[in-house]
């Protein structure tokens, strides 16, 4: 089987909403990986995502990166 790349596939990113109806955070995900998870579907490159993420760590104070979402409370 020939491996087929077709145009237009993939990850919509920008140009799809989503709007989730229980709570748009994965628990079992650390804040790093939450991060980059989001960051990839709105196809932001993963040197951004870790720049980005540095920043937030710090400017909203928040706890060690590796920290699981579901232990923020």
């Amino acid at each position: 089987m020939q491996n087929t790349r077709f145009l237009g596939s993939g990850v919509p990113g920008k140009r799809v909403g989503y709007m989730p109806q229980e709570i748009a955070l994965y628990g079992e995900f650390t804040i790093k990986e939450t991060m980059m998870y989001f960051g990839w579907i709105f196809g932001m490159e993963t040197k951004e995502i870790v720049d980005r993420l540095r920043f937030l760590l710090d400017f909203l104070d928040l706890p060690s990166e590796n920290r699981m979402v579901k232990n923020l409370r």
